[in-house]
């Protein structure tokens, strides 16, 4: 059976918390049985909550009824973003801060392992990515990540050359 993907920002067609759970601990099984659970189960938390943000969307790919790969995110504005990360995050860019300003934030993106490798990354990002309404679409990935090289093969941008973690910019 196909691999089916689904783009959307209505949270009654959104993937459940409890798949995006199962999803993440089985994606993060390298850190260890229970790393993989607390990281899991902390995300799914936030997806919970974020889900109902204005601007919030995912994208999901099922293989039958099984969620093999997710992303969401949803529209950024600093005003509104004053919880301790995005502050630090502020800080950090400092000027460059200005350039996410209204601008769409991918906050999570993760595919099963035995699905990697094949595209689906990446029409999961570009599936966020056409539903914004916001021309910038941003994330923050590791120097030396799957996801950093998956984006910058997408000709997506660093916003400050040589950060660690990177953010990484489409206009």
């Amino acid at each position: 059976m196909p691999v089916s993907h689904r783009v959307t920002d209505d949270p009654e067609q959104m993937p459940s918390p409890i798949d995006v759970e199962r999803l993440l601990s089985a994606a993060s099984r390298r850190l260890g049985a229970s790393e993989a659970a607390t990281l899991a189960q902390a995300s799914a938390r936030m997806y919970s909550w974020a889900r109902a943000i204005p601007g919030a969307a995912t994208a999901s790919a099922t293989d039958g009824s099984e969620l093999v790969g997710f992303g969401y995110g949803y529209s950024w504005d600093w005003t509104s973003m004053t919880d301790p990360w995005s502050t630090r995050l502020r800080d950090r860019l400092a000027g460059a801060a200005g350039a996410l300003d209204n601008s769409f934030s991918v906050v999570l993106l993760v595919v099963a392992p035995d699905h990697r490798r094949a595209g689906l990354g990446a029409a999961l990002l570009r599936g966020l990515a056409a539903q914004a309404d916001e021309t910038v679409t941003w994330l923050q990935a590791g120097a030396d990540s799957d996801l950093n090289t998956l984006c910058r093969a997408l000709g997506w941008e660093p916003l400050i050359p040589d950060d660690d973690p990177v953010v990484l910019v489409a206009r």
